[in-house]
Formats: structure tokens, C-alpha cells, sequence
């Protein structure tokens, strides 16, 4: 495959100035660096401009990467996407009905512990109420993230029924399928989410 790589450029800082994007490009072909690309900011406040040595911080157990260690275990034959989900959380009542695959496409019916439970509470907290819009959002943020473990996540999800059958298209994302995944996958390797894809993407990319 050839790129044009004087158009992808004018294209990456199209789209990225468009959206305010930060980041770094680069493209590989056969082991060989055929270019790379900086748009956004290294620092927004100071409007430093990014550059290949930047700094990113990563969300390690956001979907995407949750996805992509399940995508690796798919392809290391470690997991199937027709396995069901209580070969590897027997505990969940329901796992025999729900598949990798269900968890993967957020369409298992498992319920959203965040929206349909810890928010839920939230409304008739007095304090939270009280607080401006921003405080608010900054609040719910980390309420979200210090209730995210699966041990929580499985105490508030493990008696509700499933919000609709398995596999049925066009749902709403529901956050406890990544906390699933993740769990799954702490399960099947013996590692952290972050040893796991340390040892098979971050490494071999030289990335730290």
C-alpha cells in the first residue's frame, strides 16, 4: 500500500484543527517510519505545540482499551467471541445468556451501575444537589471511578434483571460491560489490566 503522505498531512491538520485535537501520527510500513505527524498542544494552557515526545494520559480501563486486550485474546485463541460470559464469571446469574460478543458490542442488557444506580442515588443527595453545574460534573466523574471495581459493580448489578435480551441492536452503552471485560481479562492472563497490555502493545511499541 502507498501513502500520499503530503495529502494525509493536510488532512490530519484539517481534521484535527476542525475537532481541536492533540496528538501524534506516525505510520509503519514494513518496519520503516514513512512518516509522522504532530497537530494540537503539548500544553493548551501555555499553547506549547505537541511533538513526538509528548506526554498522553490514558483511561487504561476505558472501552477501547478494554476492547482491544479482548480483541488480543480473540486472537491468541485464549477466548472465543461466542464464548458465554459464565465460563469466566460463573457468579453472574445471567453469564449463560450473554456472550464475549454481547459484552464487547454493549448490547448484554446487563444493566448501567453508573446511570442505573449510582446517579439514580445521587439525585436524592442533598450535598451533590447543592453543588454548581462544573462541581457537579467533577463530582460524578470521580464518584464513577471510585465505584468502577468489579467487586462494587458486581454488588449493585448482580439481582437486577437484564434490561433487554441479549443481542438486541442499537442499545444505549452500558459501562458495567467494560468492567466485565475487564475483569474477564484480569482473569484469563493472571495480570493487571495495565501488566496485560503493557506486555503485548505498550512494550513492543517502545512506548512508557
Amino acid at each position: 500500500m502507498n501513502f500520499d503522505t503530503k495529502t494525509l498531512n493536510t488532512t490530519l491538520k484539517e481534521v484535527s484543527s476542525k475537532w481541536d485535537l492533540s496528538g501524534h501520527t506516525c505510520i509503519i510500513q514494513d518496519q520503516t517510519l514513512i512518516g509522522h505527524y504532530d497537530y494540537g498542544y503539548k500544553d493548551r494552557e501555555q499553547q506549547i505545540p505537541m511533538t513526538k515526545d509528548g506526554n498522553y494520559l490514558f483511561q487504561l480501563e476505558s472501552h477501547f482499551f478494554i476492547g482491544l486486550g479482548m480483541l488480543l485474546l480473540i486472537q491468541d485463541k485464549l477466548i472465543n467471541f461466542k464464548d458465554t460470559m459464565d465460563t469466566y464469571l460463573p457468579e453472574y446469574k445471567y453469564g449463560s445468556k450473554i456472550t464475549i460478543e454481547n459484552l464487547l458490542k454493549s448490547n448484554s442488557g446487563i444493566p448501567d451501575f453508573f446511570r442505573n444506580k449510582l446517579m439514580v442515588d445521587l439525585q436524592a443527595d442533598q450535598v451533590y444537589l447543592a453543588l454548581p453545574d462544573q462541581e457537579k460534573i467533577i463530582f460524578e466523574k470521580n464518584h464513577f471511578h471510585q465505584h468502577r471495581s468489579f467487586k462494587d459493580v458486581f454488588k449493585i448489578v448482580k439481582d437486577l434483571p437484564l434490561d433487554y435480551q441479549p443481542g438486541t441492536a442499537d442499545q444505549d452503552h452500558s459501562d458495567t460491560n467494560t468492567v466485565f471485560l475487564a475483569e474477564i481479562i484480569r482473569r484469563k492472563t493472571n495480570l493487571s489490566v495495565f501488566d496485560y497490555l503493557s506486555e503485548k502493545i505498550f512494550t513492543p511499541l517502545k512506548m512508557n
